[in-house]
Protein backbone atom coordinates (compact mmCIF):
# COMPACT_ATOMS: atom_id res chain seq x y z
CA UNK A 1 0.00 0.00 0.00
CA UNK A 2 2.71 2.61 1.34
CA UNK A 3 4.92 1.42 -1.97
CA UNK A 4 2.27 1.81 -4.22
CA UNK A 5 1.73 5.33 -2.65
CA UNK A 6 5.17 5.82 -2.88
CA UNK A 7 5.77 4.56 -7.01
CA UNK A 8 3.12 7.27 -7.82
CA UNK A 9 4.57 10.41 -5.93
CA UNK A 10 7.72 9.31 -8.07
CA UNK A 11 5.87 9.35 -11.31
CA UNK A 12 4.88 13.25 -10.02
CA UNK A 13 8.48 13.76 -10.01
CA UNK A 14 9.33 12.52 -13.48
CA UNK A 15 6.78 14.48 -15.08
CA UNK A 16 7.73 17.41 -12.89
CA UNK A 17 11.63 17.08 -14.67
CA UNK A 18 9.95 16.92 -18.27
CA UNK A 19 7.61 19.42 -18.01
CA UNK A 20 9.90 21.75 -15.91
CA UNK A 21 8.11 21.75 -12.64
CA UNK A 22 9.06 22.33 -9.24
CA UNK A 23 7.30 20.89 -6.50
CA UNK A 24 7.40 22.11 -2.91
CA UNK A 25 7.72 19.08 -0.56
CA UNK A 26 7.65 22.03 2.47
CA UNK A 27 3.87 22.73 0.97
CA UNK A 28 2.15 19.19 0.79
CA UNK A 29 0.81 17.29 3.47
CA UNK A 30 -1.06 13.67 3.49
CA UNK A 31 -3.70 12.52 5.43
CA UNK A 32 -5.04 9.31 6.53
CA UNK A 33 -8.69 8.41 6.44
CA UNK A 34 -10.62 6.06 8.93
CA UNK A 35 -7.24 5.50 10.63
CA UNK A 36 -8.73 3.11 12.60
CA UNK A 37 -10.14 1.02 9.85
CA UNK A 38 -7.22 1.10 7.94
CA UNK A 39 -5.32 -1.59 9.84
CA UNK A 40 -4.38 -5.32 8.47
CA UNK A 41 -3.92 -7.76 11.03
CA UNK A 42 -3.41 -5.40 13.30
CA UNK A 43 -0.60 -3.33 11.80
CA UNK A 44 -0.93 0.17 9.94
CA UNK A 45 -0.72 -0.10 6.04
CA UNK A 46 1.00 3.22 6.02
CA UNK A 47 3.50 3.68 8.78
CA UNK A 48 6.74 4.51 7.29
CA UNK A 49 6.93 7.79 5.98
CA UNK A 50 6.58 9.25 2.11
CA UNK A 51 8.92 10.92 0.17
CA UNK A 52 8.67 14.26 -2.69
CA UNK A 53 11.91 14.55 -4.34
CA UNK A 54 13.80 13.32 -1.45
CA UNK A 55 12.07 15.00 1.44
CA UNK A 56 9.31 13.94 3.60
CA UNK A 57 6.15 14.57 3.50
CA UNK A 58 3.86 16.21 6.82
CA UNK A 59 0.93 13.70 7.52
CA UNK A 60 -1.42 15.82 9.06
CA UNK A 61 -4.67 15.44 10.81
CA UNK A 62 -6.93 17.87 8.96
CA UNK A 63 -6.36 20.46 6.06
CA UNK A 64 -8.10 22.38 3.98
CA UNK A 65 -9.01 21.35 0.21
CA UNK A 66 -10.53 23.46 -2.47
CA UNK A 67 -12.01 25.31 0.66
CA UNK A 68 -13.66 22.55 2.26
CA UNK A 69 -12.64 21.44 5.58
CA UNK A 70 -11.73 17.81 6.17
CA UNK A 71 -10.24 15.91 8.44
CA UNK A 72 -8.95 12.32 8.78
CA UNK A 73 -12.10 10.33 10.23
CA UNK A 74 -13.87 12.01 7.20
CA UNK A 75 -17.00 13.44 9.26
CA UNK A 76 -16.06 17.25 8.50
CA UNK A 77 -16.78 18.28 11.38
CA UNK A 78 -14.80 21.97 11.32
CA UNK A 79 -16.30 22.60 8.28
CA UNK A 80 -19.57 21.62 8.85
CA UNK A 81 -19.19 23.98 12.22
CA UNK A 82 -17.78 27.07 10.08
CA UNK A 83 -20.04 26.87 7.65
CA UNK A 84 -23.32 26.58 10.52
CA UNK A 85 -21.69 29.73 11.88
CA UNK A 86 -21.47 31.69 8.59
CA UNK A 87 -24.73 30.43 7.83
CA UNK A 88 -26.22 31.62 11.47
CA UNK A 89 -24.01 35.31 11.31
CA UNK A 90 -25.94 35.76 7.82
CA UNK A 91 -29.10 34.94 8.70
CA UNK A 92 -28.99 36.86 12.20
CA UNK A 93 -26.92 39.67 10.36
CA UNK A 94 -31.19 41.43 9.80
CA UNK A 95 -31.43 41.16 13.32
CA UNK A 96 -28.01 43.33 14.21
CA UNK A 97 -27.46 46.54 13.16
CA UNK A 98 -26.16 49.57 15.39
CA UNK A 99 -26.62 48.04 18.97
CA UNK A 100 -30.55 47.35 17.50
CA UNK A 101 -32.44 43.81 17.74
CA UNK A 102 -35.43 43.24 16.10
CA UNK A 103 -36.88 39.91 18.32
CA UNK A 104 -40.25 39.90 16.36
CA UNK A 105 -42.09 36.72 17.02
CA UNK A 106 -42.36 35.94 12.98
CA UNK A 107 -38.67 36.93 12.22
CA UNK A 108 -37.65 34.74 14.81
CA UNK A 109 -39.83 31.53 13.57
CA UNK A 110 -38.12 32.58 9.93
CA UNK A 111 -34.56 32.38 11.05
CA UNK A 112 -34.79 29.58 13.10
CA UNK A 113 -36.87 27.27 10.54
CA UNK A 114 -34.06 28.54 7.69
CA UNK A 115 -31.69 27.90 10.13
CA UNK A 116 -32.80 24.19 10.81
CA UNK A 117 -33.46 24.00 7.19
CA UNK A 118 -29.88 24.91 5.79
CA UNK A 119 -28.70 21.75 8.64
CA UNK A 120 -30.87 18.89 6.96
CA UNK A 121 -29.94 20.18 3.56
CA UNK A 122 -26.45 19.60 4.45
CA UNK A 123 -27.30 15.62 5.02
CA UNK A 124 -29.75 15.95 1.85
CA UNK A 125 -32.39 15.40 4.02
CA UNK A 126 -36.36 16.67 3.37
CA UNK A 127 -36.97 19.69 5.36
CA UNK A 128 -40.18 17.81 7.07
CA UNK A 129 -37.83 16.33 9.28
CA UNK A 130 -37.18 17.44 13.02
CA UNK A 131 -34.22 19.32 13.19
CA UNK A 132 -33.87 19.72 17.19
CA UNK A 133 -32.21 15.73 17.60
CA UNK A 134 -29.65 16.67 14.37
CA UNK A 135 -28.74 19.02 16.46
CA UNK A 136 -28.16 17.77 19.47
CA UNK A 137 -26.34 14.73 17.88
CA UNK A 138 -23.95 17.15 16.15
CA UNK A 139 -23.20 19.06 19.78
CA UNK A 140 -25.04 22.56 17.55
CA UNK A 141 -26.75 24.33 19.78
CA UNK A 142 -30.40 25.83 19.43
CA UNK A 143 -31.19 28.53 17.33
CA UNK A 144 -32.36 30.38 19.99
CA UNK A 145 -29.97 30.33 22.71
CA UNK A 146 -27.10 31.01 19.98
CA UNK A 147 -28.78 34.33 18.83
CA UNK A 148 -29.86 35.47 23.17
CA UNK A 149 -25.76 34.40 23.78
CA UNK A 150 -24.92 36.40 20.64
CA UNK A 151 -26.87 39.46 21.86
CA UNK A 152 -25.29 39.33 25.35
CA UNK A 153 -21.64 38.86 23.69
CA UNK A 154 -22.11 42.21 22.00
CA UNK A 155 -23.30 43.89 24.63
CA UNK A 156 -20.25 43.05 26.69
CA UNK A 157 -17.97 43.79 24.01
CA UNK A 158 -20.01 47.25 24.06
CA UNK A 159 -19.33 47.73 27.70
CA UNK A 160 -15.56 46.44 27.56
CA UNK A 161 -14.79 49.85 25.17
CA UNK A 162 -14.95 52.83 27.23
CA UNK A 163 -16.18 54.86 24.15
CA UNK A 164 -19.34 52.88 23.76
CA UNK A 165 -19.58 51.88 27.40
CA UNK A 166 -20.07 56.49 27.35
CA UNK A 167 -22.71 55.72 24.81
CA UNK A 168 -24.96 53.09 26.53
CA UNK A 169 -24.80 54.73 30.12
CA UNK A 170 -26.04 57.78 27.91
CA UNK A 171 -28.51 56.33 25.61
CA UNK A 172 -29.99 54.23 29.36
CA UNK A 173 -31.68 57.58 29.90
CA UNK A 174 -33.69 58.04 26.76
CA UNK A 175 -36.62 56.19 25.43
CA UNK A 176 -35.35 54.03 22.40
CA UNK A 177 -37.67 51.20 21.36
CA UNK A 178 -36.15 47.96 21.22
CA UNK A 179 -32.47 49.18 21.95
CA UNK A 180 -29.49 46.66 23.33
CA UNK A 181 -30.47 47.41 26.75
CA UNK A 182 -33.78 46.74 26.74
CA UNK A 183 -33.11 43.26 24.96
CA UNK A 184 -30.62 42.30 27.59
CA UNK A 185 -33.01 43.38 30.48
CA UNK A 186 -35.73 41.48 28.88
CA UNK A 187 -33.05 38.28 28.63
CA UNK A 188 -32.41 38.90 32.32
CA UNK A 189 -36.10 38.85 32.97
CA UNK A 190 -36.56 35.25 31.09
CA UNK A 191 -33.90 33.92 33.29
CA UNK A 192 -34.99 35.19 36.35
CA UNK A 193 -36.69 32.34 37.28
CA UNK A 194 -33.15 30.74 37.76
CA UNK A 195 -32.11 31.19 41.21
CA UNK A 196 -27.97 31.20 39.85
CA UNK A 197 -29.26 34.38 37.98
CA UNK A 198 -31.62 36.32 40.12
CA UNK A 199 -28.92 35.90 43.04
CA UNK A 200 -26.24 37.74 41.00
CA UNK A 201 -26.21 41.51 41.76
CA UNK A 202 -24.31 43.47 39.41
CA UNK A 203 -25.63 42.75 34.94
CA UNK A 204 -22.48 41.57 34.26
CA UNK A 205 -22.75 38.72 36.60
CA UNK A 206 -26.23 38.20 35.50
CA UNK A 207 -24.85 37.60 31.89
CA UNK A 208 -22.62 35.48 33.06
CA UNK A 209 -24.62 33.45 34.89
CA UNK A 210 -26.99 33.25 31.58
CA UNK A 211 -24.47 31.96 29.26
CA UNK A 212 -23.44 29.37 31.87
CA UNK A 213 -26.82 27.83 32.49
CA UNK A 214 -27.53 27.85 28.96
CA UNK A 215 -24.49 25.85 27.94
CA UNK A 216 -25.52 23.45 31.22
CA UNK A 217 -28.92 22.89 29.76
CA UNK A 218 -27.78 22.19 26.28
CA UNK A 219 -25.47 19.83 27.92
CA UNK A 220 -28.40 18.01 29.84
CA UNK A 221 -30.61 17.86 26.67
CA UNK A 222 -27.87 15.84 25.10
CA UNK A 223 -27.44 13.79 27.84
CA UNK A 224 -31.04 12.69 27.83
CA UNK A 225 -31.92 13.10 24.64
CA UNK A 226 -32.07 8.75 23.61
CA UNK A 227 -32.55 9.65 19.64
CA UNK A 228 -29.48 12.21 19.70
CA UNK A 229 -27.19 9.33 20.77
CA UNK A 230 -28.34 7.11 18.12
CA UNK A 231 -27.84 9.45 15.54
CA UNK A 232 -24.64 10.20 16.89
CA UNK A 233 -23.53 6.71 16.12
CA UNK A 234 -25.66 6.19 13.11
CA UNK A 235 -22.90 9.52 11.88
CA UNK A 236 -20.15 7.95 13.31
CA UNK A 237 -20.80 4.55 11.31
CA UNK A 238 -19.99 6.04 8.13
CA UNK A 239 -23.38 3.74 6.39
CA UNK A 240 -23.73 4.19 2.72
CA UNK A 241 -27.31 4.50 3.26
CA UNK A 242 -26.44 7.09 5.41
CA UNK A 243 -29.18 9.58 4.51
CA UNK A 244 -31.98 7.42 4.37
CA UNK A 245 -31.17 6.04 7.85
CA UNK A 246 -31.29 9.71 9.58
CA UNK A 247 -34.77 10.19 7.45
CA UNK A 248 -36.36 7.30 9.84
CA UNK A 249 -34.86 8.95 13.01
CA UNK A 250 -35.42 12.30 12.09
CA UNK A 251 -38.89 11.95 10.31
CA UNK A 252 -41.93 13.85 12.10
CA UNK A 253 -44.32 11.09 12.25
CA UNK A 254 -41.58 8.89 13.95
CA UNK A 255 -42.23 8.29 17.93
CA UNK A 256 -39.91 8.55 20.12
Amino acid sequence: FKNGLQKQLEIIEEIGMKMDIKFNPTKTVFMKFNNDKNESNGKDLLHTELKLDGTSILKVDEMKYLGFDIDEQDKCVKHLSKRKKMSLLALTHTTLWNGKYNQQKTTMNLLKRTDGNILKMTFGLPTRCRTKDLQLALNINLFQNQITKQKLDFYERLCSNELTRKILQHSSKQKLDKDILEEVAIIIEEYSEYHLVSSQVSTSDKIKAIKYVIDVDFKADKESNNNSKSIRQLLQSRKTNLKEELFKWLRFDRDN
